[in-house]
């Protein structure tokens, strides 16, 4: 099993892991499709060099560029990889990243860890961005770094794009669309899309969401709405509660959410008033169901949720998944009809093939959470559960690889092109700004913990490596 992000950065020393930042948590949920693709990386900012050795680690088919203005040998800094290549000069010399480009005209990453002044990153962004590949990262560190500057935070600038989708520099602003960008107060990622003008009827739609909804609007048209039941297991994050119901609300397509019933368990971590996201709920749904433990249990919060569901099919969510495309109900039904005897539609997030049932966004047969519903250990992780105790809930084919069952003929991800990413965690971000995470080890997650009382890195959510594997199924 490969080693995670975050254990190389302890191995190595970098603050981008738990010593200081965490980065490598959201770096390792969104660069895990890369892995071990043959890609070329700069990174701004070199220092001890740490942190080009847990790159060199983490990548083992990439070419990484280091450029600092600092006159470092790699060999000093203990690397003597050959995929290493270092360049000294200053991010705001224009003559030095002109002379980057000429040795590689286009990245796939470029990790701007430099100044972290805002006229610096603002101005490498704006010469270097037309360097990324199509679905290739730029990313800029430490937005919250501190420092006398007339020129405006960058944080600023891109919070005002993605709220607006304006930006100060056009070619960012063409080929990276607000729902390409995730960015919190400390760290930004752009992905980077091309950009096509689309011609159709009445209307020119550079926004590809519009075109999606476009297409859905013609295809669907004599659709009559319908109303579904919503599972969630939420906690006290309101902000993040509205996001997620709104981003739902506005791209599921075919719904009648007005007379859709919605399951909440309202866990009472971190600390707050519950009654608000119950009031979140109320803004988008048409009923309301809500229940409020005295103690927090991830796998009693479905126990709970899916055992007041009733129809065959239900939406199951998480409080902090966004829809970021536009999509139909009756496409993600006629999956089911297309394989009848599939338990899940997951809403897909990732570009591998879902070897497992997952509690991410997704549909769910009745067939499945009826059986599961109620049985959940309360003091075991709940998707740790599913992957690996099929037999205790009446379900005799999980674990698929265990018991030799093929995966598509249970779980498939909609859509089907795993280029196309439909829904997006925005719980990381949150988690970046408390003081509350989740421990290393999957199998473990039941609540949260303490950064403060644990030193023990976190490991993304679903990872196709655990879920691959067989990890936590003895537990």
């Amino acid at each position: 099993m490969s080693i995670s992000l975050t254990k190389l950065a302890k191995k190595h020393g970098t603050d981008k892991g738990p010593m200081k930042h965490y980065y490598t948590r959201s770096y390792d949920s969104i660069f895990a499709r890369m892995r071990n693709d043959k890609i070329k990386i700069l990174e701004i900012g070199v220092a001890d060099g740490a942190s080009i050795k847990m790159w060199l680690d983490y990548f083992p088919n990439a070419t990484i560029y280091g450029l600092d203005i600092l006159d470092l040998k790699p060999k000093a800094l203990g690397i003597k990889d050959k995929r290493f290549k270092f360049i000294r000069g200053s991010q705001a010399d224009e003559a030095v990243l002109d002379s980057i480009l000429k040795e590689c005209p286009e990245f796939d990453i470029i990790i701007d860890d430099g100044s972290h002044r805002p006229e610096d990153q603002q101005f490498t962004l704006t010469k270097m961005y037309p360097s990324i590949k199509v679905r290739g990262y730029y990313v800029i560190e430490d937005l919250n770094f501190l420092c006398e500057s007339e020129t405006p935070k960058t944080v600023d600038l891109i919070q005002k794009f993605m709220e607006t989708g304006e930006f100060y520099d056009e070619y960012v602003q063409e080929y990276t669309t607000k729902t390409d960008l995730v960015c919190s107060d400390k760290l930004a990622f752009f992905l980077k899309k091309k950009a096509k003008r689309y011609e159709v009827p009445q209307f020119d739609a550079p926004n590809l969401s519009l075109l999606l909804a476009y297409d859905i609007d013609v295809k669907y048209k004599d659709f009559e709405s319908i109303p579904i039941q919503v599972t969630t297991t939420a906690t006290m994050r309101p902000a993040l509660v509205e996001r997620t119901f709104a981003s739902f609300v506005k791209n599921l397509k075919g719904v009648d959410w007005q007379k859709s019933t919605l399951f909440i368990n309202i866990d009472p971590i971190p600390e707050g008033d519950r009654r608000k996201v119950a009031k979140v709920c109320n803004k988008f749904f048409g009923n309301v169901v809500a229940n409020y433990p005295r103690k927090s249990s991830y796998s009693e919060a479905f126990n709970w949720a899916w055992d007041q569901a009733t129809d065959e099919y239900i939406l199951n969510l998480e409080d902090d998944w966004i829809l970021v495309q536009p999509i139909h109900i009756a496409e993600l039904l006629d999956v089911f009809v297309q394989v009848p005897t599939l338990y899940q539609v997951v809403l897909r997030a990732y570009g591998y093939v879902y070897p497992s049932c997952v509690t991410s966004p997704a549909i769910l047969h009745e067939r499945f959470y009826k059986l599961i519903a109620g049985k959940l250990d309360p003091n075991r992780n709940p998707e740790n559960q599913i992957h690996c105790r099929g037999d205790e809930f009446g379900l005799k084919d999980i674990p698929f690889k265990r018991k030799k069952v093929n995966p598509g003929t249970r779980v498939l991800a909609y859509p089907t092109d795993g280029n196309s990413r439909i829904v997006r965690d925005i719980g990381r971000e949150w988690m970046d700004s408390t003081d509350l995470c989740r421990p290393e080890r999957k199998a473990a997650f039941t609540t949260w913990q303490k950064k403060s009382i644990s030193d023990q890195p976190v490991n993304p959510v679903y990872s196709p490596t655990i879920l691959a594997g067989e990890e936590g199924c003895d537990v």
